[in-house]
């Protein structure tokens, strides 16, 4: 079967899928012609902010994608940016050519090949609201070129739009952060409006580790003081007043 007709038959496909995971799995079937066996789709972008990616089609335990979660690698990932500004496939191999990558990016563009995948292509949805949402797919052996660039692109985003309607076309929110017990500790006794040396003696920890730990929730939240931080927490249920 040939790239174009694997393309326009999951378009046509996708509009009678009943479920995301039907989606799922037709997107990966029509794709692998292609060299795709890994897809991952969802919300990246609101308002032009970029927050942890809000996955909700695809390949969720793919061994790269939960390092790539759990190392809170989307603060470093150079192709979320790049995708803001484009209505084009990006692809991760040309992006890491390019002279301005710092070696923290490059890191992150060149770690997906220590989980067997050769290269990538995040293609770019733009959607109302300021919403901005992307499926990228890569592979073992995945090369693309501008025949695949062009049929990723039209299953991308007929797959997504058909999400969005099988989800009821609700607002999409980000995923909210996992926060340690002993952060969100800290995070309770600043809501009382304690100090960092009072809540480094309540939990009979040093100061600097209560420093410490407020500020890598406030990393998390992307905030500039506590009370944001306490604010933001509350807003995903992960604080009572």
């Amino acid at each position: 079967m040939s790239i174009e007709k694997s393309a326009f038959d999951f378009v046509e496909q996708a509009t009678f899928a009943t479920s995301v995971e039907e989606l799922d799995r037709l997107f990966l079937a029509h794709a692998e012609p292609m060299g795709v066996d890994y897809a991952l789709g969802g919300v990246v972008f609101a308002r032009r902010r970029v927050f942890r990616p809000n996955i909700l089609l695809g390949s969720r335990d793919h061994a790269w994608f939960r390092h790539y979660n759990d190392q809170n690698l989307f603060r470093r990932d150079v192709i979320l940016p790049r995708m803001c500004s484009t209505v084009s496939p990006v692809s991760w191999s040309a992006v890491a050519s390019e002279r301005a990558v710092t070696h923290d990016e490059l890191e992150v563009l060149l770690g997906p090949k220590d989980f067997g995948l050769s290269d990538g292509l995040a293609i770019p949805l733009h959607c109302a609201q300021g919403e901005m949402g992307t499926l990228t797919v890569a592979g073992s052996h995945f090369v693309s070129d501008a025949t695949i660039e062009m049929a990723v692109y039209m299953m991308a985003k007929k797959a997504y739009h058909r999400m969005i309607e099988l989800l009821d076309e609700e607002p999409v929110n980000p995923v909210s952060p996992k926060l340690s017990k002993r952060q969100l500790q800290c995070l309770n006794l600043v809501k009382e409006g304690k100090t960092t040396a009072e809540i480094a003696e309540v939990l009979e920890i040093s100061p600097h580790t209560a420093k410490e730990h407020i500020e890598k929730v406030m990393e998390i939240f992307d905030v500039g003081t506590r009370v944001e931080a306490v604010v933001a927490a509350h807003r995903d249920n992960l604080l009572s007043f």
